[in-house]
């Protein structure tokens, strides 16, 4: 009898690098899918309906007037998402486990340095995820200022 699950199809989950990107996307993939939904439904669809009645597909809708309209919002949301899983811990840990140097992420990081008694590593390391975080949220509110006037997101 084969071995069942990924690793049959030539897709190592466990102990490798693929699990940690499994589990960030079994565990974020609803927030993007949120996040961009919403920004879609909130879309002026008026110039998309204005290109459909001038001639255009529903394609060339899509990728000259709907995605324009919505990057802002969609470079938001992928930062978001990105700084949410870099934070990951629980999943990780629970599919791929924690191995040094192997399947080590910052939120594993600091765990290791803690058990490890290095309350040094932990605090340089949990310093350093703040300051990316920090930074994340720059980017992100950046992205999605929200117009005053209109009172939509730009």
């Amino acid at each position: 009898m084969h071995g069942s699950g990924t690793g049959s199809v030539g897709l190592p989950v466990v102990f490798s690098r693929n699990g940690i990107v499994i589990a960030q996307l079994t565990v974020n993939l609803p927030f993007a899918v949120q996040l961009v939904s919403t920004a879609f439904r909130r879309a002026d669809r008026k110039l998309e309906y204005v290109a459909g009645l001038l001639g255009a597909g529903e394609a060339q809708r899509f990728f000259t007037i709907l995605l324009p309209l919505c990057r802002h919002s969609l470079a938001g949301a992928l930062v978001l998402v990105w700084s949410r899983a870099l934070g990951e811990f629980g999943a990780t840990l629970m599919l791929v486990g924690v191995t040094r140097m192997k399947t080590e992420t910052l939120p594993a990081n600091i765990y290791l340095n803690v058990s490890a008694n290095d309350l040094n590593g932990a605090l340089a390391s949990a310093f350093l995820l703040l300051a990316i975080s920090a930074a994340s949220l720059a980017v992100a509110s950046r992205f999605t200022r929200v117009d005053k006037k209109r009172g939509r997101y730009e």
